[in-house]
């Protein structure tokens, strides 16, 4: 369309006067121009291109259904059928799907912050401390260890399993994978697990976990690699005898501090929970 002198000035933007008021950049509106997204309402003879004020509300539609997902081939194809009531349908459509989006970022959101606060209650701990400690009921998505308890590839598969129910279900743990192991006294210490598990806060619906019960369990903190968790066994059972402290078979190994925020083996930092009688 040819520029008419009777349409005031005051009203029409330049290319760059346009890129700026909607926050963006000429070479995004070349190309808009060039698919036939968004292209100038006026353009003179001279290659002069001018923008309406009204197209910024255009535009800023086009951002928003970019954001929640659009193709510019799918907005193009809206902007050319628009009729009022179409644009209710997507309307209802794209709120939604924005809506969807809330709730799966407000999910997100919790679970980093239950991340973020385990990882800031265990920065905290004394890790030389062995102490008794009162502990909430915990759920506990297990599977039975392999026979084989060298046997990388049988560990990687069960621990693989467990990770694919967790993700079925979209359970979401702060920890890592821990294991439960069973003696009684330094006589018997090994680390043959009977299981591994992933430790939940809350039951979850259609599967059944294994509860931790809610209790007074002996703790204490090891830093340190997994060849050298036996020492933290000789610390817990023999703090137990010096103190009188008559504990089951059970002991639980909650994996605090592991690759996912350490290079080295030896700075990972697992919480051991000695079951009382």
């Amino acid at each position: 369309m040819i520029y008419e002198k009777k349409q005031p000035r005051e009203y029409l933007l330049t290319t760059g006067e346009f890129a700026r008021l909607a926050g963006t950049t000429k070479h995004t509106l070349f190309h808009y121009d060039k698919i036939g997204l968004l292209s100038p309402e006026w353009k003179l003879p001279n290659q002069y291109r001018y923008y309406s004020v009204s197209q910024l509300e255009i535009f800023d539609v086009i951002c928003i259904l970019k954001e929640i997902g659009m193709s510019l081939e799918e907005i193009k194809s809206y902007l050319d059928k628009r009729t009022p009531e179409l644009f209710l349908e997507l309307l209802k459509k794209e709120t939604s799907a924005i809506e969807e989006k809330i709730k799966h970022l407000k999910h997100m959101e919790h679970q980093l912050k239950r991340e973020k606060n385990a990882l800031e209650h265990t920065l905290e701990q004394d890790f030389r401390e062995i102490s008794l400690v009162h502990e909430k009921q915990g759920y506990l998505l297990t599977a039975p260890a392999p026979d084989d308890a060298d046997s990388e590839t049988e560990n990687a598969r069960v621990i693989s399993q467990l990770l694919l129910t967790a993700k079925k279900y979209h359970i979401f743990s702060p920890y890592g994978i821990g294991g439960i192991q069973h003696f009684q006294s330094l006589d018997h210490l090994n680390q043959q697990y009977s299981d591994y598990y992933l430790l939940t806060d809350a039951p979850i619906k259609g599967l059944s976990l294994r509860i931790r019960p809610e209790g007074t369990y002996l703790c204490l903190y090891h830093q340190g690699s997994y060849d050298t968790l036996p020492q933290a066994y000789i610390r817990a059972l023999s703090y137990a005898e010096k103190h009188g402290i008559t504990l089951s078979n059970t002991f639980y190994e909650d994996i605090l501090i592991d690759k996912l925020t350490v290079k080295n083996e030896d700075q990972y930092v697992i919480r051991l929970l000695g079951e009382l009688l």
